[in-house]
């Protein structure tokens, strides 16, 4: 009995002694460094090497990610700051206007028109660009200023502002001369441009003039790719225009490229009773043939 209590005494005293001796010395416990264990210190190199990594790829993809949207947010930010430019000037020239006298706004039009050929020959095309759209702001719907400036884009490979110019001066003049009113026009397909050509009152030059204009707007559609429009240009075009074989002879080239079998024959044979000394009708002839019609692919 009385060992048994001497044996738990000297439990409890050793118990009390460790205790005292830990918290005593615990700062310093707290101070050993961790990093000197070897396993330690390859978990703590693991991690940082991990963290490299990850931090070495967030970079590299934003990188990349950044590298896709500059391009697209330049070309924006260029965009943006072009447009806000020529709104400022046709504001300006708006408001110079309504100060102008007749005669002064017609020689204040022929002295910039003088200075866009200048601009032109010289081959600066963007201060040629301004001037154009400057007598625009002066005269909204001066036809002969759209031509020139869907000239310039045509020369300078500017296709896409080409098409809209071409594709709104043609409906300007079938509204000028066959009575069609241009918020009407705008809405309607290229295709249905050829009705007005049989009730339209024009002369027969006038006729020409909206058939050409047809025919750059096919032209330039087709310099994009885009061939089903194309084909929608040059059949105006040749609607209006039925004596001149040009317009035929890209309608059959547009038809082909197209891959329209059934179209490029049709349009062929306006062609052939057109010109019928075409020299390029048989080589015309043996490229629709050689197209696959759409029931052949179907089979």
């Amino acid at each position: 009995m009385w060992l048994y209590f001497i044996c738990l005494t000297v439990i409890i005293v050793s118990l009390l002694i460790i205790a005292v001796i830990v918290v005593r010395k615990f700062p310093q416990l707290t101070l050993i460094n961790t990093g000197v264990i070897p396993k330690e210190r390859n978990l703590v190199r693991k991690r940082e090497i991990m963290d490299q990594r990850v931090q070495r790829a967030v970079q590299r993809w934003l990188g990349k990610i950044l590298q896709i949207l500059r391009p697209p947010a330049l070309r924006l930010r260029d965009t943006f700051r072009r447009q806000v430019k020529k709104l400022l000037t046709i504001d300006r020239q708006f408001r110079n206007e309504r100060r102008l006298k007749p005669q002064e706004k017609k020689t204040l039009i022929e002295k910039l028109r003088q200075e866009t050929f200048r601009l032109i020959e010289a081959e600066k095309f963007g201060e040629a660009e301004k001037k154009l759209i400057e007598i625009l702001a002066l005269d909204e719907l001066n036809e002969s200023v759209y031509r020139d400036l869907g000239e310039l884009y045509m020369n300078t490979k500017r296709w896409d502002r080409a098409k809209d110019i071409y594709s709104f001066l043609a409906k300007l003049l079938v509204k000028r001369y066959c009575g069609q009113s241009v918020s009407e026009a705008k809405g309607i397909p290229m295709p249905r441009f050829e009705a007005f050509s049989d009730d339209c009152p024009a002369s027969a030059a006038e006729h020409a003039a909206i058939a050409k204009q047809f025919a750059n707007f096919g032209l330039v559609c087709q310099e994009r790719g885009e061939f089903s429009a194309a084909r929608s240009g040059f059949e105006t075009a040749a609607a209006f225009e039925l004596s001149n074989p040009k317009h035929l002879d890209s309608l059959v080239e547009a038809c082909i490229m197209e891959g329209d079998k059934a179209k490029a024959r049709s349009a062929l044979e306006k062609l052939r009773i057109a010109n019928p000394e075409n020299n390029k009708l048989e080589v015309l002839q043996m490229r629709i043939e050689a197209l696959v019609e759409d029931e052949e692919l179907e089979e």
